[in-house]
C-alpha cells in the first residue's frame, strides 16, 4: 500500500494485489479490507475504488464483487 499526489491536490491510494498469475478472490478480499482500514487511519472522508482495473484478472465478475463486499466488511473488524 502507498500513497501518490496527484496534481490537484487529490491523492491515489495504490493497493498491491501480487503477482499477475497469483490474484485470487481472497486476495481481493484481504487488499480491500487493508485498503478500506488504511483509509478510516488516515481520515479520508471519501473515496473511490477502480474496479473496473480488476476486472481482467476476474473470469467470474459476481466471485469478484462478492470480494470486494466482504473485504469491505471485513475492514470494521
Amino acid at each position: 500500500i502507498f500513497y501518490r499526489n496527484i496534481d490537484g491536490g487529490g491523492q491515489t491510494l495504490v493497493v498491491g494485489l501480487g503477482a499477475t498469475s497469483e490474484i485470487s478472490v481472497e486476495g481481493l478480499r484481504m487488499a480491500m479490507a487493508a485498503a478500506v482500514k488504511n483509509l478510516r487511519t488516515q481520515k479520508v472522508k471519501s473515496a473511490h475504488f477502480d474496479m473496473d482495473s480488476l476486472t481482467p484478472f476476474f473470469r467470474d465478475q459476481e466471485a469478484m464483487g462478492e470480494a470486494v463486499a466482504e473485504g469491505l466488511l471485513l475492514s470494521s473488524y
